[in-house]
């Protein structure tokens, strides 16, 4: 939103809020969309674009999308893509402007989505079931993912995520 960005939380009613960083006089707005208790939105936004957009686990226990473009409502999806109870995705845009996601799915692997609309491939890399990854991206473009395994150790992927580093 004008060269700032956006703080996205879980209200206490359980439903996505956010608030524009530019306008900190403003109140935080309720998007409506409920989450799944205990999890957090993750936000990306992107340089000259005026907007974000956020992932987050519903109350449904689905990947949900929403997005913000400047205009006075926020637009929803519903991935249909079932995350592992009580975590959270992470969301980068990538130096193209595509938007990343990395989330646990509910048979206990690490999946990313790629674009919109939002087709996910799993990696094959199984996680701890009550943690998430965490998405970033390097300063040559290429993204990494970093997560937690099964044994408690730390595991990072990157580039085409077909294999991991302990």
């Amino acid at each position: 939103p004008r060269g700032g960005g956006a703080v996205l939380f879980q209200s206490a009613s359980g439903t996505l809020k956010f608030l524009s960083t530019g306008d900190f006089n403003a109140r935080p707005a309720d998007t409506g969309f409920g989450m799944a208790a205990g999890t957090s939105p993750s936000v990306a936004s992107r340089i000259g674009f005026n907007g974000w957009l956020a992932a987050f686990q519903a109350n449904t226990g689905n990947l949900f999308t929403a997005a913000w473009y400047g205009t006075p409502s926020v637009t929803g999806v519903d991935t249909g893509l079932g995350m592992m109870h009580g975590t959270s995705p992470s969301i980068i845009y990538l130096k193209d402007g595509t938007p990343l996601i990395a989330f646990q799915a509910n048979v206990g692997r690490l999946f990313v989505t790629k674009g919109l609309p939002h087709q996910a491939a799993d990696t094959g890399f199984l996680m701890d079931q009550v943690s998430s990854p965490c998405l970033v991206q390097l300063r040559d473009g290429t993204p990494l993912i970093a997560f937690q395994a099964p044994n408690g150790n730390l595991m990072t992927t990157q580039g085409n995520f077909t294999a991991a580093v302990d």
